[in-house]
C-alpha cells in the first residue's frame, strides 16, 4: 500500500480551538548580564547572546481526528498543519521546513509550496480511540529535551485525567516524569516513525522557546528539587562525560585528576537514579559540566554559587547560556578545541585544563 500524499494549509496554535483558557506566561526580568562571568584572557563567551524568543501564552489545543506525523507535526481534521512551537516569537514555517529537509531529528518530510505544505502519511496508521494528551517533541530521546520541552507542557495539563502519548522507551523517562508528577501519569508510547490518528487529542504548546524558562517552570523545578529527601555531602562536583560516544572529551581523565586535586567529586549521572541526580545537583555549590544534556539538570541546582560550562564549539551555546541565565545561575562558558580537521559538532575535543582551573578561581573565588 502506497503512502497517501497530503496537501495542507498552514495554521498556528493560536488559531485552533482550546481545551481551556490560554494562560499568559511570565518570565524573569530580562537582564543582558544575568549571571555571565567573564574571566579575562580566556577563550570564554565574552558577552551575553542576543535576547531569547518567548512564547507569550501556553495553550492546550483540542483536536478531533488529528493525524500525527514524525515527532510533533499535527494534521487537523480540516487539513491544516501546525507544530507545538508556532506561537513563539519570530516563529517561521520556512525555517521549520528547512530543518525538515535537512533531516534533522523530525522523522518526517514536508515541503512548502506557495503557502501550503505537502507530505506523506502512513498508509497503516495507529488509531487511538481514547482521549490522550499528546506531548510530542523535537528530540524526544534527549534528556535535555524532556526537561525543557516535554515536562513543562504537562505542568498545566490534566495529566491525572488522561493518558499521555509520548516517546517513552527508556527507564529514565518513566523515572523522571514519575519523580516530577508523583507517579500520577499513565503513558501511551509514541513511535515517531509510525503515523497516528487521534480521535480526541489535547495538545499542549511549547512554552520554553530557546531554552529560556518561564517563572512557573522555574518554580516547578525548584519545588521538585526541594521535595527530594536527604542532603548530599558533595559541595564541588564535576559531571563526567566519560564513555560517551558523542563529543568525547579526549583529555577528560586529566581534567578529572586536576579537579579531584582541588576538592571536586566526580559524578557520573548515568549511573545514578533520578532522585540521586537531583539531590546531588541541588546541593552542590560549585558545578563543572561539559555542555550537553548533562547541563539541563541545572534547573535543580538551587544551591549553586557558580557553574562552569565547557563547550566543544558554538553550536549550542545560545541554548546553554539561556538555560543558565533564565535559572539565575552565575556562570562562565569556556570553549575547548576540536581535534584538527573536524567540524562536526559531535567530534572529539579537548579543553585547556589550566584554563578550567583559572576560570574556577575567578568565578568561584
Amino acid at each position: 500500500m502506497s503512502a497517501p500524499e497530503l496537501t495542507l494549509t498552514l495554521t498556528t496554535t493560536s488559531e485552533r480551538d482550546v481545551f481551556c483558557r490560554p494562560k499568559q506566561l511570565l518570565y524573569p526580568d530580562y537582564n543582558e548580564n544575568d549571571g555571565l562571568i567573564v574571566p579575562p584572557n580566556l577563550n570564554v563567551l565574552p558577552n551575553p547572546i542576543h535576547r531569547p524568543n518567548y512564547a507569550r501564552h501556553f495553550r492546550i489545543i483540542h483536536e478531533h481526528d488529528a493525524k500525527i506525523i514524525g515527532f510533533r507535526s499535527i494534521i487537523t481534521s480540516d487539513e491544516k498543519f501546525f507544530v507545538d512551537e508556532s506561537e513563539a516569537d519570530n516563529f517561521s514555517y520556512r525555517r521549520l521546513f528547512a530543518k525538515f529537509s535537512d533531516g534533522q531529528n523530525e522523522e518526517c518530510d514536508f515541503v512548502e509550496r506557495d503557502g501550503s505544505v505537502s507530505g506523506l502519511f502512513d498508509p497503516d496508521p495507529i488509531v487511538i480511540e481514547q482521549p490522550v494528551i499528546f506531548v510530542g517533541s523535537d528530540e524526544p530521546s534527549n534528556f535535555g529535551s524532556w526537561l525543557y520541552r516535554i515536562i513543562p507542557k504537562l505542568i498545566d495539563a490534566p495529566y491525572r485525567d488522561f493518558p499521555v502519548l509520548v516517546y517513552n522507551n527508556a527507564p529514565w523517562m518513566t523515572g523522571l516524569i514519575g519523580r516530577m508528577f508523583g507517579g500520577n501519569v499513565s503513558f501511551v508510547n509514541h513511535w515517531p516513525r509510525r503515523g497516528y490518528v487521534l480521535r480526541d487529542a489535547l495538545i499542549p504548546t511549547l512554552r520554553n522557546v530557546d531554552v529560556y524558562f518561564d517563572e512557573e517552570v522555574r518554580s516547578f523545578y525548584k519545588y521538585s528539587a526541594s521535595m527530594v529527601d536527604g542532603k548530599s555531602p558533595l559541595e564541588k562536583i564535576y559531571l563526567s562525560r566519560r564513555g560517551q560516544k558523542l563529543r568525547p572529551l579526549l583529555n577528560e581523565a586529566e581534567l578529572e585528576d586536576r579537579l579531584v586535586g582541588s576538592g571536586f567529586s566526580i559524578v557520573r549521572p548515568e549511573t545514578m537514579s533520578i532522585t540521586d541526580q537531583i539531590r546531588t545537583i541541588r546541593d552542590a555549590r560549585i558545578i563543572v559540566c561539559p555542555g550537553g544534556s548533562g547541563l539541563f539538570p541545572m534547573v535543580f541546582a538551587t544551591s549553586a554559587e557558580f557553574i562552569l560550562d565547557l563547550e566543544a564549539g558554538p553550536e549550542w551555546v545560545f541554548a546553554h547560556h539561556n538555560l543558565l541565565r533564565s535559572t539565575a545561575r552565575r556562570h562562565t562558558i569556556l570553549f575547548g578545541t576540536r581535534v584538527e580537521g573536524t567540524q562536526s559538532p559531535h567530534a572529539s575535543w579537548r579543553v585547556d585544563v589550566d584554563a578550567v582551573m583559572t576560570a574556577l578561581a575567578y568565578g568561584a573565588g
